[in-house]
């Protein structure tokens, strides 16, 4: 039986005017990511990643409440239809990362549909119902972002 504070899931899908490995692409680097990653005024500042099966990802975020630090991993990488990665914010205190919030995992998938790309993601682990409104309305900003991006 389902508790309150049973880990939630976010499920969204989006379509983006482009073929699948331009969408894909997006999600490749750094700097790919840093264009559109974050909703409105957030955004990445900093970081690092290896995009790769068991690489890893640390990026710091700048956010109306401050800054914070986004780390993960590579599960899957399945060019240009699939991304499997964790997801975990951290705040640093004193030099130090400490968490704020369970890892979660993400699996983004890429579908073709005629001339657009359908992204369908899940992020499966949030903690509580405000995370999970706060991770849509992040990942809906930043798919924004990226529509426009791609637009352009």
């Amino acid at each position: 039986m389902p508790t309150d504070t049973a880990p939630l899931t976010l499920t969204l899908t989006r379509r983006f005017h482009t073929a699948p490995e331009r969408v894909f692409a997006a999600f490749t680097t750094f700097d790919a990511l840093k264009s559109w990653l974050g909703p409105g005024d957030c955004g990445i500042v900093s970081g690092e990643m290896d995009f790769r099966v068991g690489g890893t990802y640390r990026m710091q975020m700048k956010t109306p409440h401050g800054p914070l630090v986004l780390i993960g991993g590579w599960r899957e990488i399945t060019p240009p239809t699939r991304i499997v990665l964790t997801w975990q914010w951290f705040e640093t205190i004193d030099g130090q990362d400490q968490a704020d919030g369970p890892e979660t995992v993400i699996t983004f998938d890429f579908t073709a549909i005629g001339a657009e790309t359908e992204v369908r993601l899940v992020q499966v682990g949030l903690a509580n119902e405000e995370s999970l409104a706060g991770h849509d309305r992040g990942w809906s900003g930043s798919f924004d972002k990226l529509a426009a991006l791609l637009a352009a």
